[in-house]
């Protein structure tokens, strides 16, 4: 008899409703084969497909990043050589946008095993993860079932995104899925509370902006990874490299048809960058490429039946519009009004900030005597 089963008859000989078996049976329903299901739910089962370690996955994907992606082989090294998957936690840290999903979604490239993403920012209540109680009407597993049930294996990668936004009310939850000495009795209020989950095989790599508002018990469970901004030049890689291939693909476009100037591309790269983008990572530098492009071919294309267009500096002036300037001091000489210089380490970003000082006299003096 199933596992499963079995363990809802117990439910129901010990006063239980008929409802817990046929909560059992609809998870048994969503899992594949009868046979690997009771495997699943007991940690026997395990995806065996690994990959040859190859820093050319990651190199696919990330330029750059060299420390970064040594942490990662060290790691992926431990994880091929030991059978046990107990050991560090990696958190990427860094600025929005610099690439810290994407490698952890090459390190399941890497590893040859699925990975299920979950967002942590925005769960108010632990039943997200948890699950709800199958009496309530509309019930469903929590996500990290949800997440066993897609993947189809014990061994999977969780990827938690958004780390640094997690709510107080699922920090419990969460500590508890992590630690590796109780996630093998991980429980979910759907399966109800006599079915252990066995977590203890799963891999999890977290994702956060800043450490500040990431839970000082989450960081101690993990190995913290920074990511840092990108420069001018690892941008023009990055373009030149990853960004315009995929936009060429994603919208037919051919480098035969649009192009930049021939022998200025670089050149013509770190103008767009520079005057059209401010961030750490590459996002705001895609959307600009990307609008760039789709509009030269309307234009050139669609409207005026070009057979060839170079991108050039004045073509990307009539073809962009400009981002809002960053703020600047008033024209005009006003006593008490000066510049700052704002800074923020963890997301890699900073701007001028325009300071007003009034002078504010003394109570009681009158004068204006600070």
């Amino acid at each position: 008899i199933p596992v499963l089963l079995a363990e809802a008859q117990l439910l129901v000989a010990s006063g239980n409703t008929a409802q817990a078996i046929k909560a059992c049976k609809s998870i048994l329903a969503q899992y594949p084969a009868d046979e690997k299901t009771i495997l699943m739910l007991h940690g026997l089962y395990k995806n065996e497909k690994q990959d040859e370690l190859a820093e050319a996955v990651l190199d696919e994907d990330h330029y750059d990043l060299e420390k970064v992606k040594e942490r990662i082989l060290e790691f992926l090294a431990v994880r091929k050589l030991k059978k046990e998957t107990k050991g560090p936690i990696l958190c990427f840290v860094g600025p929005p946008g610099v690439g810290k999903t994407s490698l952890a979604i090459s390190i399941a490239k890497n590893l040859g095993l699925p990975y299920h993403k979950i967002s942590l920012g925005g769960m108010r209540d632990e039943s997200v993860l948890r699950g709800h109680g199958f009496t309530y009407e509309g019930s469903k597993p929590g996500a990290i079932v949800q997440g066993l049930i897609k993947m189809a294996t014990m061994n999977g990668l969780f990827i938690l995104d958004e780390a640094d936004k997690t709510e107080p009310m699922t920090v419990a939850t969460l500590l508890e899925i992590l630690d590796p000495e109780q996630n093998h009795l991980f429980h979910d209020k759907y399966t109800l509370s006599t079915v252990d989950i066995d977590l203890s095989n799963c891999h999890f790599i977290l994702t956060a902006n800043t450490l500040d508002t990431v839970p000082p018990p989450v960081i101690d469970r993990c190995q913290v990874v920074h990511l840092d901004r990108y420069s001018i030049e690892e941008k023009v890689e990055i373009a030149r490299r990853f960004i315009l291939p995929r936009l060429r693909q994603r919208h037919s476009i051919s480098a035969d048809t649009i192009d930049f100037e021939t022998g200025h591309e670089d050149e013509h790269l770190r103008y767009l960058i520079r005057t059209y983008t401010n961030e750490a990572g590459v996002r705001q530098l895609e959307l600009a490429l990307r609008t760039l492009l789709l509009r030269v071919q309307r234009r050139h294309f669609f409207e005026a039946d070009d057979d060839r267009v170079e991108i050039t500096h004045n073509l990307i002036k009539r073809t962009l519009e400009l981002p809002a300037p960053p703020a600047a001091i008033n024209a005009e000489d006003r006593v008490g009004e000066s510049l700052a210089l704002g800074v923020n380490a963890e997301l890699g970003v900073g701007g001028l900030i325009p300071v007003q000082a009034t002078r504010i006299g003394a109570a009681g003096s009158g004068d204006g005597s600070a």
